[in-house]
């Protein structure tokens, strides 16, 4: 180990990533978005060990930047959509996952998820970090999280990892947002896919 504190084999990485988030904090950088990529542990044995993608945005670093605006910190969305970017970025369709709301108990309940494939696989979890662990942890809130477990990624049918040309549009894109109302029973990815198959 390269310091007394990381002697241990950890079970996640985010305790790490949130500490030097903080620790970027106390230097002035209020606003930090960091990763990595690494080896964690469920248990002892050979076969506990899985590798795991997993990020932290905290404060207000968002995809679109950061500083004044309506929606000041990060969130759930932008770790979920960070959690989709990198499992686009090996070669997997994110939208093949389901979502649902199941996550553990140190992040947020009502604001975090789950990306699965079927009810046994769990690729992704994503949200906001519950108040209770970042106390516990000594890190200022606010701060999102994802961890994406690679092990669990099916693997790749196609050989080769080549990229299509690029597609580019000689038109600016439009961008419109379209509100629906719906009942507070129905779950968000049944309207995704409502409006996926439409």
């Amino acid at each position: 180990p390269i310091s007394v504190e990381l002697s241990s084999m950890r079970p996640s990485l985010l305790p790490g990533l949130l500490t030097a988030a903080q620790r970027n904090r106390h230097r002035g950088a209020a606003h930090v978005a960091v990763f990595e990529l690494g080896q964690a542990y469920r248990g002892d044995q050979p076969e506990d060990q899985l590798l795991v993608a997993a990020g932290v945005r905290a404060g207000a670093a968002q995809l679109t930047g950061h500083g004044r605006h309506w929606q000041a910190a990060a969130g759930v969305f932008d770790v979920k959509a960070d959690a989709f970017a990198v499992l686009a970025a090996l070669g997997f369709d994110p939208a093949k996952a389901q979502v649902t709301r199941e996550a553990p108990s140190w992040f947020h309940p009502g604001r975090a998820g789950a990306l699965r494939l079927g009810p046994k696989i769990v690729l992704a979890q994503f949200g906001e970090l519950h108040p209770a662990t970042l106390k516990a942890l000594d890190v200022d809130a606010p701060a999102a999280a994802f961890e994406l477990f690679l092990d669990a990624l099916p693997p790749e049918k196609r050989k080769g990892r080549e990229r299509a040309p690029l597609a580019a549009a000689d038109l600016l894109p439009v961008r419109r947002d379209f509100a629906f109302i719906v009942g507070a029973d129905v779950p968000a990815g049944d309207v995704v896919k409502a409006a996926a198959g439409a």
